[in-house]
């Protein structure tokens, strides 16, 4: 059964040009030298607040690790029960390692990699954005510190090559957290990323918040 896309993906422009501006969901101005494209988000724990700009520490560091498998409902957790006999198998996660959607609808496996650790971003924005047709949402953007943004130019151009499902990485939170999946369609150069879109108010100001917005 093919996975539901419900995830932005990123996508690299080829000789760090700028994207075009036929839509403004997802780009990103400066330097950067990419593009989002949304399809879905997955958030934990929608929060009820403003938007949020500015950026400090996040409660925990972020992680973005490497994407080795998906399936679909909640992650297994690997208890076996001695009342309830179960007539299909179901599938075992390495303890650690999976992560499941808000929604409960996804469970995201990620690889033994080590991915990269952001302790700090230089700039956490939720903004208003409007699509063709007039659509009104909100979008998070994430500009990384100088250090932070060469590793993730090198783990997203990683990432890029492969097939789906681990042409994606990960964006959690201690040992359960599933902020965001994110694909990725080329190496994204230039410090900044915008990670989610189509958002509502109070999603993109709790995802902020996660990563760090004051």
């Amino acid at each position: 059964m093919a996975l539901p896309d419900a995830t932005p993906r990123l996508t690299g422009l080829p000789g760090g040009g700028a994207p075009a501006r036929g839509r403004r969901l997802g780009l990103l101005g400066g330097a950067l030298a990419g593009a989002a494209t949304l399809t879905g988000l997955l958030v934990l724990r929608p929060w009820e607040g403003s938007g949020a700009a500015g950026a400090g520490s996040p409660d925990l560091p972020v992680r973005i690790l490497e994407v080795e498998s998906e399936l679909l409902g909640v992650c297994p957790d690997g208890k076996a029960s001695s009342a309830v006999v179960v007539a299909t198998p179901q599938p075992t996660v390495p303890p650690g390692r999976a992560f499941t959607s808000d929604d409960r609808n996804l469970c995201v496996v990620v690889s033994t990699a080590p991915g990269m650790t952001v302790n700090g971003f230089r700039n956490v924005t939720a903004f208003e954005d409007v699509e063709e047709g007039g659509r009104r949402s909100w979008s998070v953007r994430v500009a990384f510190k100088e250090k932070d943004a060469k590793a993730f130019a090198e783990l997203t151009g990683k990432v890029a090559v492969r097939t789906r499902p681990t042409d994606a990485l990960a964006v959690v939170q201690g040992d359960d957290r599933l902020l965001v999946r994110v694909g990725i369609d080329g190496a994204i150069t230039g410090g900044e990323a915008t990670i989610a879109t189509r958002l509502k108010k109070n999603q993109a100001a709790f995802l902020a918040s996660a990563l760090g917005a004051r």
